[in-house]
């Protein structure tokens, strides 16, 4: 028997069409202002990262939405140009600040003093605090639209980042992100997420957010 993965209808779509996001996003702490928008593009979730990065113990610029079952896919197309080095935005795998996994889109600096924009990956690795980073030298040159993708499974997740035909990706074992935080405890779960944070400053550059879902996905058994 081989098993078939296939996606089921959307189990859930966020409404951009309101003024405001719908019950069930959470953020980290108590944020001291608001850090997105639903006016100033229509159909899209606008955010403006802070200077607090997605390890600070304070309140990044994260939205966040619960995982509800083993087999989901979350997705999301992102706009963004970031125009300094260490301004970034994209979508993150959250256990706590000490444990999750992000793909995204990083400002990055250039030979000629410029700035390009690259793919960043940040994967955890086994201990509270201890993560892998990578730019991955992959310039996107121009682009500014990309899909984001995090597959759960029930023993691993894979984040991926799609641009141009060109996707980027890297698969993270449950063991390695659900490890015990060094103070306190993991009471929330895991969750899907959008971010948006600059090297120590506010992001001038915003990030647009939309279509941005979760399936559920089956496991038909055929021979």
């Amino acid at each position: 028997m081989k098993a078939v993965r296939t996606s089921e209808p959307l189990l859930w779509k966020a409404d951009l069409t309101k003024s405001d996001l719908e019950p069930g996003w959470y953020h980290k702490n108590t944020p001291v202002k608001r850090c997105y928008t639903l006016d100033e593009k229509p159909g899209h979730l606008r955010v403006y990262g802070n200077c607090y990065d997605l390890a600070s113990p304070e309140s990044p610029a994260l939205l966040l939405r619960k995982q509800t079952s083993y087999n989901q896919t979350f997705c999301i197309k992102l706009d963004f140009r970031p125009t300094r080095p260490g301004y970034e935005a994209g979508g993150v795998l959250w256990w706590n600040q000490y444990s999750y996994a992000s793909i995204g889109v990083a400002g990055k600096a250039a030979d000629d003093a410029g700035v390009v924009s690259a793919v960043a990956m940040r994967e955890p690795a086994g201990k509270p605090k201890l993560f892998k980073d990578s730019m991955a030298n992959v310039e996107v040159g121009d682009v500014t639209s990309f899909t984001i993708s995090i597959q759960a499974r029930p023993t691993e997740y894979t984040l991926s980042l799609t641009t141009s035909g060109r996707t980027n990706a890297f698969t993270v074992p449950v063991a390695d992100l659900t490890v015990p935080p060094p103070v306190g405890g993991s009471f929330t779960g895991i969750m899907f997420g959008i971010y948006s944070f600059g090297q120590g400053e506010p992001v001038l550059d915003p990030a647009d957010f939309s279509e941005i879902a979760i399936r559920e996905d089956t496991v038909n058994k055929s021979l």
